[in-house]
């Protein structure tokens, strides 16, 4: 595990971190989904150069491109605001007194302050 036990409740609780953890169900759901588009499209023939093919190739890409930015975004957070050591990146006070947007905003800003700073990642 990359990020530390102390740091783990302010990173999850945040709103990247939730979306993060729910995007594997999201995904698996999609799949379901996509598998009976594809089965449906091949039963009608649809896949040579028209419309639908056009259409499932732009959803394909949209839906590769979010992924890989969703899952880039949290880990720069993880890494620029130190999660993965031990010092604990806010109060717990505070951490609990954030809503996961603010908390989000929040670590936002700690990781570009970092970041300014040339501060280590661990």
């Amino acid at each position: 595990n990359s990020i530390d036990e102390v740091n783990a409740h302010c990173i999850f609780r945040s709103s990247i971190g939730q979306y993060a953890a729910e995007l594997p169900g999201r995904l698996i759901v999609c799949s379901i989904y996509s598998f009976l588009i594809s089965f449906m499209m091949f039963l009608f023939l649809l896949l040579p150069l028209g419309s639908w093919s056009i259409t499932l190739s732009a959803f394909t890409l949209f839906l590769f491109m979010h992924i890989v930015s969703t899952f880039s975004a949290f880990g720069r957070i993880i890494m620029h605001t130190g999660a993965m050591g031990n010092a604990r990146i806010f109060s717990p006070e505070y951490e609990d007194f954030l809503l996961p947007h603010s908390l989000h905003a929040n670590l936002l800003t700690k990781a570009q302050a970092n970041l300014a700073i040339n501060a280590s990642i661990i």
